[in-house]
């Protein structure tokens, strides 16, 4: 194994830190990882809901919140839609709380049985029979162009809440959010379904209040010498939408004055210190300006932040927390812009209560569908473990129970292999319902029954997975071979169309290629493939899609259907198609090191680094740490079935870690002995045994001291590449 770490300027790493305030040690890590941007760094260090993008970037959103908000008024009946997965059902969940909350007539549907994902024509048809006049789709939709026509030639709207990929045209519903539409407006491309749910939650929220449509434009006037700076910015929806700045002459500013008015007509004109800014319009302007009505911010900004009342904007720069991480110098109308929007957001609290505590279904999602770990999904991630960890959601509350997560700090690790199988069961074994249920129910014996009947679903989905793992091995091996070691294509009768997407992840990794499971149905096949990195599913699909009857997905994982008589033709041009691809070379095992951490300073205050930097998941792998000249004070081999792994005590001379090396038993005896002194690469985290947490290191590898390089890569090499390390 190649240990390797990038060769950073530890000048550059100490400015880093002095500018944002951090420690050297976090500040090499984020400098390492690449993480340089202020606004990246921002989503690093912060958890501060005001972080998050503005729904309203998204072009279609104000045409969904009035739709909704006409049914809602109207008494109409809306159905939400979802998918069968964590992220649909917990998307499912949200948008239906959010809808019954503004007392709209709503229900939700999900896939059964063998029902295809996305929506079908029957679910039209079925909709249109109870009354259906709005229908919204969550963690599906974008691929449903016939389906959606149906819908609007049956008079049923449809607004479409997605992530996945399009393919081709849009649906010609009356509303489509999602940030993989090109074109939508959104910066972050990267929401789970649910996320993208989330945001729509947000927005209904807001139109709510006294912001919504308001076109509001903050103005700021700046004497220079003998010139005054006219600034202005217009926000709609508190979402900047223009801006204005020009120099003023007194006395030469009329034609100013005029593009000024044309440019504000509509809007309502704020400015932060009124009296002082009425005089200075004036001298600008001239009489005239008096005609112009200027409103004060400081009602508002006094009731959001009494303690910021009266004070310049220069002074309240030096106040904010945030202004860090604006990655520019901010003129006085950035600062108020700034300012404007976190006093309104913050009158609102009571308007985005609901919606913040709904984070713990967003979190799911986003965790689920292994979305990265980054920008805004870091907040909404960091935001929901701690509404999970809290237990109020009674639902969840009964999963954590049976699976002994009570009273405990929520992880990824927690909620990816522990919380996220049990409601995936679900939808593999074709009850979804049962777990929406679950996590909408407050009724303490329907808990109960239902936590007890999906635990049960979650058994018989691992034992359906042994099976299918044990009969279609074989057929596995064969079609490696026949792939010339590309790519795994088994399909079978017996193999139940639930746990295909966890067999083709289990020869991903047990063949090192992608993989392709098919269950063969009554008169239909349906797959799931699953990839390796830097080999998107998407294109590689679209060579079948003339046989496919539907299909979709992300880069990495995806799935399809397509009737049973085509799946012979389907299997012939796969082997075709599949034995002139070019995969990515893999490549010999590399750890990557974050931060080489000195004995001294491997002490229990460390944790504070690795704890400011999670969550830790898709894109942002658990801190790999390196440090030298440890004295091995202890070491036993441990196991359940198999005795495989060793558990050591590691001493630095102040203090003295547990440690595991999981599957390290061969390496003892050769790398190292008890009583020697070696290097490891490790992370740190808390173990939790008989309720009590004790913090612990876990060894990636180990070497004598001193017998094992770390390789320094230059500036210009790829030194960090996410897509080799998707640890928890």
């Amino acid at each position: 194994m190649i240990w390797e770490k990038k060769e950073i300027d530890a000048v550059k790493v100490k400015e880093f830190a002095e500018a944002y305030g951090m420690e050297t040690v976090t500040a090499a890590v984020l400098v390492r990882r690449g993480i340089l941007e202020p606004e990246d760094v921002m989503f690093f260090l912060e958890e501060d809901f005001r972080c998050l993008h503005n729904p309203f970037l998204f072009k279609d959103m104000e045409k969904a919140v009035d739709r909704i908000g006409k049914a809602v008024s109207g008494g109409e009946k809306i159905l939400i839609y979802g998918d069968r997965d964590v992220d649909g059902i917990t998307a499912t969940v949200l948008l239906y709380e959010s809808l019954a909350d503004l007392s709209g007539d709503v229900i939700w549907r999900v896939p059964l049985g063998d029902d295809d994902y996305g929506l079908s024509r029957k679910d039209v048809e079925e909709a249109a029979a109870l009354g259906v006049t709005l229908l919204c789709t969550v963690d599906c939709g974008i691929s449903n162009l016939k389906e959606i026509d149906f819908a609007r030639d049956l008079g049923i709207d449809v607004i479409v809440v997605d992530h996945h990929n399009p393919q081709g045209g849009l649906p010609s519903a009356c509303a489509v959010i999602n940030p993989k539409v090109s074109g939508c407006g959104y910066p972050f491309v990267q929401l789970s379904g649910c996320g993208v749910a989330s945001k729509l939650d947000w927005a209904l929220a807001f139109a709510r209040g006294p912001f919504y449509k308001k076109s509001v434009l903050l103005l700021q006037i700046t004497p220079q010498n003998d010139t005054f700076t006219v600034e202005a910015v217009r926000l709609v929806n508190l979402a900047k939408t223009d801006g204005f700045r020009e120099n003023v002459v007194p006395a030469l500013g009329k034609k100013v004055f005029e593009k000024f008015t044309a440019f504000a007509s509509g809007s309502e004109i704020v400015v932060h210190a009124l009296a002082e800014q009425e005089k200075m319009f004036e001298k600008a302007f001239g009489p005239e300006a008096g005609a112009i009505k200027l409103v004060d911010f400081q009602p508002l900004l006094g009731s959001a932040f009494p303690q910021l009342a009266g004070k310049s904007l220069l002074a309240i720069k030096e106040l904010s927390r945030l202004q860090k991480f604006e990655g520019k110098i901010q003129t006085e109308i950035d600062i108020f812009k700034n300012l404007y929007v976190s006093a309104a957001l913050k009158s609102l609290k009571d308007h985005f209560s609901r919606v913040h505590r709904r984070m713990d279904l967003a979190a799911l999602g986003t965790i689920a569908d292994l979305m990265p770990l980054v920008n805004e999904n870091r907040i909404i991630v960091r935001q929901g473990l701690r509404l999970i960890a809290e237990n109020g959601r009674k639902g969840l509350r009964e999963i954590l129970s049976r699976k002994n997560l009570l009273g405990r700090e929520i992880s990824v690790k927690d909620v990816a292999w522990q919380i996220s199988p049990v409601i995936n069961a679900t939808g593999r074994l074709g009850e979804p319902d049962k777990a929406v249920d679950l996590l909408l129910s407050v009724d303490r014996e329907k808990l109960e029954s239902l936590s007890v009947y999906i635990n049960k679903l979650n058994e018989k989905r691992k034992e359906l997975g042994d099976i299918a793992w044990n009969k279609m091995y074989q057929a596995a091996q064969e079609s490696y071979d026949a792939s010339d070691g590309k790519f795994v294509l088994v399909s079978g009768a017996s193999v139940h169309r639930g746990v295909t997407g966890i067999i083709a992840t289990k020869m991903v990794r047990h063949f090192k290629t992608p993989a392709c499971v098919v269950a063969e149905l009554k008169d239909k096949a349906v797959g799931s493939v699953r990839s390796v990195p830097r080999f998107p599913l998407t294109a590689f699909l679209a060579h079948f899609k003339d046989v496919f009857s539907d299909y979709g997905g992300h880069d990495l994982a995806a799935g399809f259907n397509l009737p049973l008589e085509r799946l012979g033709s389907f299997r012939k041009r796969f082997y075709e198609v599949v034995r002139s691809l070019v995969l990515p070379e893999e490549q010999e095992d590399r750890i990557l090191i974050d931060a080489e951490i000195p004995k001294n300073m491997l002490t229990p205050e460390l944790y504070r680094t690795v704890s400011l930097l999670a969550p830790y998941g898709e894109a942002n792998p658990s801190l790999s740490l390196y440090t030298k000249d440890l004295l091995v004070a202890a070491c036993d081999v441990v196991g359940k079935k198999e005795q495989v792994h060793l558990k050591m005590l590691l001493d630095t001379g102040t203090f003295k870690f547990p440690s595991m090396l999981w599957n390290g038993v061969d390496l003892y005896g050769g790398r190292f002995k008890t009583g020697e002194r070696v290097d490891i690469i490790y992370r740190m985290n808390k173990n939790v045994f008989m309720n009590t947490e004790t913090l612990q290191l876990i060894v990636s590898d180990i070497a004598r001291a001193g017998e094992h390089d770390v390789r320094i890569l230059r500036p210009d090499e790829d030194f960090f590449d996410s897509s080799r390390r998707t640890d928890y």
